[in-house]
């Protein structure tokens, strides 16, 4: 039995395997303080969770301390989680980069609305609140557009080959 041709052989005898592809994840300066404020919403959910025990095994889930852990979980830990995990995985997942990384910059710290509107519904401060929320959307709204352009600009079949 004849030995495989020495050209088709890379360093150390092996074949080289055909790879795909990918976009690159966002950099850790920006993945990593959307994580770190993740983890703060949890920690601060965790916090008001525990010193509300007393009301949450009576039922009482509109006491505001439950209230404000499920505010804190929703505005703060839920956007920063999804958009890091959105800016990390999705681009090489769908195999592409954002037409306009530079867009994610805007979006940290309008995602970061979230944080006072947790306080703003907390407080009863109308103004406040609808003035994060709108902030809040538009962070929202510019993570959306990247991951539909993302899944837009996605390439279709069997990209292997």
């Amino acid at each position: 039995m004849a030995a495989p041709a020495e050209s088709t052989r890379g360093a150390r005898g092996m074949r080289p395997l055909p790879m795909a592809a990918t976009g690159q994840p966002a950099p850790f300066r920006l993945g990593a303080p959307a994580y770190l404020v993740a983890l703060g919403g949890w920690l601060a959910a965790t916090v008001l969770l525990t010193r509300s025990a007393a009301e949450l095994a009576r039922l009482f889930v509109a006491a505001d301390g439950l209230v404000a852990a499920a505010h804190a979980v929703g505005l703060v830990f839920f956007p920063f989680a999804v958009a890091a995990a959105v800016w990390q995985l999705f681009p090489v997942m769908l195999r592409n980069d954002p037409p306009l990384p530079e867009l994610r910059w805007l979006a940290l710290p309008l995602l970061g609305a979230g944080i006072p509107l947790a306080v703003a519904l907390a407080s009863g401060r109308t103004r406040l609140a609808c003035a994060c929320a709108v902030l809040l959307a538009a962070g929202m709204s510019l993570l959306l557009v990247e991951v539909a352009t993302l899944v837009r600009r996605a390439p279709s079949g069997d990209s292997w080959s």
